[in-house]
């Protein structure tokens, strides 16, 4: 899949599905920061990373992270204050 059709078809759904607004910012970060990574198979970042990427507050990072995983869009595995984030 493209990356063009990645954001497009998440966004559909984001829109029909009403995804909080965190969700989508965090969604759009991640895959931007994947997409500079060449889309390496998981990024690891640190919430500190997350809250300066987006500009959300800590809680609000954390709350996206869970809805997007709760909806299989992203897979988290946990580290000592950092996160490693993967696409589904």
């Amino acid at each position: 899949m493209s990356l063009i059709n990645l954001f497009k078809e998440f966004h559909r759904e984001a829109i029909q599905q009403e995804f909080p607004p965190s969700a989508r910012v965090l969604f759009d970060t991640l895959l931007y920061k994947f997409n500079e990574a060449f889309w390496q198979g998981e990024l690891v970042l640190s919430e500190r990373d997350l809250v300066q990427l987006t500009s959300l507050p800590k809680t609000t990072v954390n709350e996206a992270k869970r809805y997007l995983a709760s909806r299989h869009i992203i897979n988290i595995t946990k580290f000592k204050n950092k996160s490693g984030l993967q696409f589904r």
